[in-house]
């Protein structure tokens, strides 16, 4: 990782809304603290099994996650807030993932803010549930700065 910290290597559901925008990438995970290739073998079974986008439902009650207790890897030192997120395909994508060396998103969410200290944090609940589709995606998360992840390109893949 490139500062010690970050995610590794993943594959995400990018997912766009005006009501739910980030300063970071948008984003559903499915895995994360994977190698590159990992990732990409990845990203490539799961746009041929489930195809290459997917519905979420984002749940509306904003939440406070803390990530070390997401993902057994997890050493950063930032917290989050978010919606927890459903689609009838997760169990479907969780029997492909978990073929991969990864930390699976047992509990499919979207964080929207990451803060240091959870005293910085203040969840917000949306208006009702929503529907989105969403882009799956490898991404580059090796920095523990959200604003540095980024999407592999097409010559990366």
């Amino acid at each position: 990782m490139i500062d010690g910290y970050g995610y590794g290597y993943g594959v995400w559901i990018q997912i766009e809304h005006p009501e739910i925008s980030t300063k970071h990438i948008s984003h559903v995970t499915i895995a994360c603290f994977m190698q590159k290739k990992d990732a990409i073998e990845l990203y490539k079974e799961l746009i041929q099994e489930v195809g290459p986008s997917i519905c979420m439902e984002i749940v509306k009650k904003g939440h406070l996650f803390d990530n070390n207790t997401e993902y057994p890897e997890d050493k950063n030192d930032i917290i989050g807030w978010g919606y927890y997120c459903k689609s009838e395909l997760w169990e479907i994508i969780k029997d492909i993932s978990e073929k991969y060396r990864c930390n699976f998103s047992y509990y499919p969410h979207s964080s929207m803010e990451y803060k240091k200290y959870i005293c910085e944090l203040q969840p917000v609940d949306l208006e009702n549930d929503m529907k989105l589709y969403g882009k799956i995606i490898p991404v580059n998360i090796n920095n523990s700065d959200p604003k540095m992840w980024n999407i592999l390109s097409k010559l990366e893949i």
